[in-house]
């Protein structure tokens, strides 16, 4: 046991204490009506935190501090940015393709050319999304924070992230990516900017959690069921929503992941099944091979990063499936590819020792496989999974939120 895991584990009472947690309360809650995370998991891993069980200190302790660390962090706006959209609206959401780059054969530069796979460092800033992905990152730690303690100061601090972004009338976003991922000298915005949003399942697991909770009222709720309802519309019926749902590579998997889990959360169960039996099942077929290899996804500049993160949005898709009574999981394709096998073919990559027989340009993060593995070890059972996990720095694991999606690990 490292350090800090010990450490961690005998800070649990403490931790539990000064968060201001009602002991009853965590005994007597059931389970959240979570849509990508797994409800009676997080009722276990609540139980175990009351029980002060050592498996999950380290992570309770990274939530804590994550969760105080959100409540001092500003909150975030499109308003905030610099730029005006084509529309004059600031509340359109704006940000540039990450991976143009100015044209070396003109004088100003124009149109943008692609480099695949190398990130110009002017797409990161002032990018709507990065204000986007920080709020929703913030909430989810916020509402499970307030979930597992019970403090009320969480749920406000979750409820005052997500009202300045998506519901107050002088802050909130337009329900709309029109002018997502925009190339210079060539396009205003692109379907495939439409990814920039890939954290829908984590909002509305946050959303959820924050059900009845102290400052997130009705009044909040509806507006963002009203908000998440007019993104989904608008994602069905655009130019850009239609572009990016008939692509075949990790943009149409992340697609219809967000539509999916949005659908959920509003409560249409029709676009849940037609984006996880009709469009899912089809690009199992069409992105993963017998041997489990994405080639679409390995012919990239960066292919292993690629292939898990074309993981990520099918593992997400496999778990919003049992809402509508779906197995994705265990799912194969008439041409032999599945779930199951495209994680057997990086899993072994978990281990910084192995090379991947194809070049990436830039270094792999080790974090890219711990939710694809983790989800796919706890479905399929696979030992091979739960040794890929291990091999992962424990850091790594212990500030993954969504362990606690994963008690039994």
């Amino acid at each position: 046991m490292s350090r800090f895991r010990s450490m961690a584990s005998c800070a649990v009472s403490a931790l539990l204490l000064s968060a201001g947690v009602s002991m009853a309360r965590l005994d007597a809650q059931s389970s959240p009506r979570t849509i990508l995370l797994r409800g009676d998991r997080l009722a276990a891993s609540k139980q175990l935190i009351v029980k002060g069980d050592k498996s999950l200190a380290p992570n309770f302790a990274s939530l804590i501090e994550t969760a105080k660390k959100a409540l001092d962090a500003p909150t975030q706006s499109v308003m905030q940015k610099g730029r005006t959209p084509p529309t004059g609206d600031k509340h359109d959401y704006m940000s540039m393709a990450p991976y143009f780059w100015p044209n070396p054969n003109t004088p100003n530069g124009l149109p943008f050319v692609n480099r695949d796979g190398e990130m110009n460092p002017e797409s990161r800033t002032d990018h709507d999304g990065l204000r986007l992905q920080a709020t929703v990152s913030r909430a989810h730690a916020l509402a499970l924070a307030w979930y597992f303690t019970g403090d009320a100061n969480y749920a406000e601090g979750a409820a005052k992230h997500l009202r300045v972004f998506f519901l107050d009338t002088a802050t909130r976003m337009n329900p709309n990516l029109n002018f997502a991922q925009a190339v210079l000298g060539v396009s205003e915005g692109r379907s495939y900017g439409i990814i920039d949003t890939r954290d829908m399942p984590e909002l509305v697991d946050a959303l959820r959690l924050l059900e009845h909770a102290p400052g997130w009222t009705q009044r909040d709720n509806d507006g963002m069921v009203a908000w998440c309802r007019a993104y989904l519309q608008w994602l069905l019926t655009s130019k850009n929503g239609v572009e990016e749902r008939n692509t075949t590579n990790n943009h149409g998997v992340f697609y219809d992941a967000q539509v999916a889990a949005l659908a959920l959360f509003v409560g249409d169960t029709v676009e849940a099944r037609k984006a996880i039996v009709e469009r899912a099942t089809k690009r199992i077929d069409s992105q993963i091979d017998a041997e489990g290899k994405q080639k679409r996804e390995l012919d990239r500049t960066r292919p292993l990063h690629y292939s898990l993160f074309n993981l990520d949005a099918f593992t997400m898709l496999a778990e919003l499936a049992r809402h509508v009574d779906v197995d994705l999981w265990h799912y194969t394709a008439p041409g032999g590819g599945s779930i199951g096998k495209a994680l057997l073919f990086v899993a072994p990559y978990a281990d910084s020792t192995v090379k991947f027989p194809k070049a990436d340009i830039a270094e792999q993060g080790p974090g890219e496989f711990l939710l694809p593995l983790q989800r796919g070890a706890a479905q399929l059972g696979d030992s091979a999974f739960a040794r890929a996990v291990g091999q992962l720095p424990e850091r790594i694991r212990i500030r993954d939120l969504d362990g606690f999606n994963f008690p039994h690990r």
